[in-house]
């Protein structure tokens, strides 16, 4: 399709901009690969970024790449983390808001699919709150067994889930729900310049894909269903009761079938059988002390919810065969909230084991960020070649650290050969840039003043200029001037960095 053609079927569509703008400010909060300036450039004024979409949309919409990073898993393999320019994301959030409400009612019902389900509300965010459908999860695998009396359960996941979701048959179940062409032309024209494997998967990590890989499943679940079976799944986490294992063994076989029709398939090393008491390890066995700390922090008691961390970590810390990763997150990001240093030395001493989970540890850690101990094991992990093994940690640790009024010369020395170095991921570059910004001296500026133009991407080009902030206001002006003239796609940035 020509670009003139483009721009007229773009036309044709209405598009909610400034709910699809508040949602993907919302769905942010918790990227995988983080902005490096956590979207201020784009919080601080939204009226010309959502202006200037609509005039690329008029003129024929062209996304640009996914920027992409390696996410380590529990037990070190990777799996990929993508993000997508802002531009991109309130595109593809404003396109799939015009069907979301309608398609998700046609799913099946939230007792079968039980996360990211769409809110018919205008609250900012896209999904029903994620602790809820968790906690009503659970209670299923929990009822299934005690209430209505089920001995067996199948547990299984599907492969690769995001990267094997074919365009084209997605676009067929689209179609066959009354999305109109417009909308199917322009969403999958971003699918396909964002896909690294022809016509086949969309990008991880952002909720309007989440919902996507709901419509995608939905024949598959509704085939479980019209079957008898007992079946539910949480995202691409699938179940089925049974009365017996042949039972099962008949429901695992119509589910392999039914996934290879839309050319998915099971991880068979996740998939299990169980049987009797077995069906309750399913269950997280602090669910309810977990929800509790939710409950005492609404209520306002954070006394309660100290008390209740205490005696969580404590018993965590009694053998390492009690250590819960999940439970300790959970406790984390609770204290966090509280501003509490209750788990700082216990989440220091697993800063390796943690990798999966760095995102996290790496918010805690940013409040005491000013304190020795925590500086001197970040900045030993970042330099030490044998631990510093994933860019994804680097750049969460890298974050962190920006939240210290001073560091030593020695690591700064060190952030200025990464920071140089074509060998370094971008967004870790961008990390010790806005680091050497922050902390270095005027040398450092001039040298992230040179290195502006020929940046990676737009999201480094934006940490870079953010970077000179702390510049002579005077000359810092004349540099903003020059960079705007010569790189449009910066003025919005360079606004920013003006306005401080």
């Amino acid at each position: 399709m020509t670009t003139r053609r483009a721009g007229q079927r773009a036309r044709a569509i209405r598009l909610g901009w400034s709910e699809a703008w508040k949602r993907v400010l919302y769905d942010a909060r918790d990227d995988l690969l983080p902005d490096p300036l956590g979207y201020a450039d784009y919080r601080h004024d939204a009226r010309p970024h959502i202006q200037r979409t609509q005039r690329l949309m008029r003129q024929g919409y062209q996304p640009r790449d996914v920027l992409r990073i390696d996410v380590p898993k529990q037990g070190f393999t990777l799996r990929p983390g993508t993000t997508l320019i802002m531009e991109d994301r309130l595109v593809y959030q404003a396109l799939v808001d015009t069907f979301a409400v309608r398609l998700d009612q046609a799913l099946e019902a939230d007792t079968v699919v039980c996360s990211h389900r769409v809110l018919r509300s205008r609250r900012g965010r896209m999904f029903r709150h994620g602790l809820s459908a968790w906690l009503r999860f659970q209670d299923m695998i929990r009822d299934g067994y005690r209430v209505k009396g089920y001995r067996w359960l199948l547990n299984t996941d599907v492969a690769a889930y995001f990267d094997q979701i074919n365009h084209a048959t997605l676009r067929q179940f689209l179609g066959g729900h009354g999305v109109p062409e417009p909308v199917l032309d322009l969403l999958f024209r971003l699918l396909h310049d964002w896909s690294h494997a022809p016509n086949t998967g969309i990008p991880q990590g952002h909720d309007p894909s989440s919902f996507l890989g709901n419509v995608y499943l939905d024949p598959v679940d509704k085939a479980m269903v019209r079957a008898g079976y007992r079946y539910f799944r949480y995202a691409d986490d699938m179940y089925v009761f049974g009365g017996s294992e042949v039972e099962l063994k008949r429901a695992l076989a119509l589910l392999i079938g039914e996934l290879r029709k839309v050319g998915l398939h099971i991880q068979e090393a996740k998939t299990r059988f169980y049987k009797g008491a077995e069906i309750l390890g399913m269950v997280d066995e602090r669910r309810d002390e977990l929800a509790a700390l939710d409950y005492a922090m609404q209520a306002g008691e954070k006394h309660l919810a100290l008390e209740d961390i205490r005696a969580i970590l404590t018993d965590m810390g009694r053998s390492r065969a009690r250590f819960n990763d999940r439970h300790f997150r959970k406790c984390i990001n609770t204290l966090g909230k509280l501003r509490s240093d209750m788990a700082v030395d216990r989440t220091l001493r697993r800063l390796d084991l943690l990798a999966h989970a760095t995102d996290q540890v790496a918010r805690y850690l940013a409040m005491f960020a000013n304190r020795r101990r925590v500086q001197r094991a970040l900045m030993d992990f970042l330099q030490d070649d044998e631990r510093n093994l994933y860019s994804w940690q680097e750049l969460w640790f890298l974050w962190a650290l920006r939240s210290a009024r001073s560091l030593p010369r020695e690591f700064l020395n060190f952030c200025r050969e990464r920071m140089r170095s074509s060998e370094v991921h971008w967004a870790c570059r961008s990390g010790y840039a806005l680091l050497l910004g922050k902390l270095g001296d005027a040398a450092d500026l001039s040298l992230i003043e040179g290195h502006i133009p020929d940046r990676a991407n737009l999201v480094e080009q934006r940490a870079f200029v953010a970077a000179i902030e702390g510049m002579v206001r005077s000359r810092r002006n004349g540099v903003l001037d020059r960079l705007a003239r010569a790189h449009p796609q910066l003025a919005d940035v360079v606004r920013y960095v003006r306005s401080r």
